[in-house]
């Protein structure tokens, strides 16, 4: 709640809603066109979480289903926009995420980090904070911060009981740090897309990393008050 209220005041307040020449033609409301246009996203998460399908299918699927709806207002021949969607630097930029992050769990980074703060006797509290942000922020990837942040801070507390706020916490921040990070894909792809700033993107981005971070202290601090 507090990512998409956030997310919204930022990015969409200063947008002015406008009426598209495909709803002046077909005269469809928009939340019923935002609906159909989600769809193919849709049907995606339904098959891939809802019903156990491999992303990769699930994928397939929703490109397919993409392709078919519409069909109708493609500009270009089908096979010329999914010629133009293979790009060799994203290929290359997965590759190198990858492979940073490999590199971060090999050489034990982050566990050096960890242990740092611990011996200079930090508190858990910002622990949750620092260390999952931290993974975050250079791997960009919420299965690292995950995989990687969790079982070095988890040991600090006790989950058995109101530790639970501490969870929300930890994942609040490393999330936080995902967003910001500057190798996190969906940034570099939507940055590319767009042909923004990272400086502009950085100015709107910084609020709702914070929100999540303040959102995710405040329920922790309830639940162990």
């Amino acid at each position: 709640v507090v990512a998409i209220i956030a997310g919204t005041w930022v990015s969409l307040r200063h947008i002015p809603p406008r009426t598209t020449s495909h709803q002046a033609e077909t005269h469809d409301h928009p939340i019923r066109q935002g609906f159909v246009s989600f769809l193919p996203i849709l049907v995606v998460i339904v098959l891939s979480i809802g019903l156990g399908l491999h992303l990769i299918y699930a994928f397939l699927i929703g490109i397919a289903l993409s392709v078919w709806m519409g069909r109708k207002h493609f500009e270009h021949p089908i096979r010329s926009v999914l010629l133009k969607s293979i790009s060799l630097n994203t290929v290359f930029l997965i590759v190198g995420i990858m492979a940073f992050k490999q590199t971060l769990e090999s050489t034990e980074a982050i566990t050096l980090i960890a242990d740092t703060f611990t011996r200079y006797g930090i508190p858990p509290f910002p622990l949750f904070i620092i260390i999952p942000f931290l993974v975050g922020l250079v791997s960009g990837l919420s299965v690292a911060f995950v995989g990687v942040a969790f079982p070095i801070i988890f040991p600090l507390i006790d989950l058995t009981g109101n530790g639970i706020g501490y969870v929300v916490l930890a994942y609040a921040s490393g999330f936080a740090g995902v967003i910001l990070s500057p190798v996190h894909l969906c940034l570099i792809l939507t940055r590319e897309y767009f042909h923004a700033g990272m400086g502009g993107i950085y100015r709107l981005l910084w609020l709702p990393a914070a929100a999540l971070i303040v959102a995710g202290a405040a329920i922790c601090l309830w639940t162990i008050r």
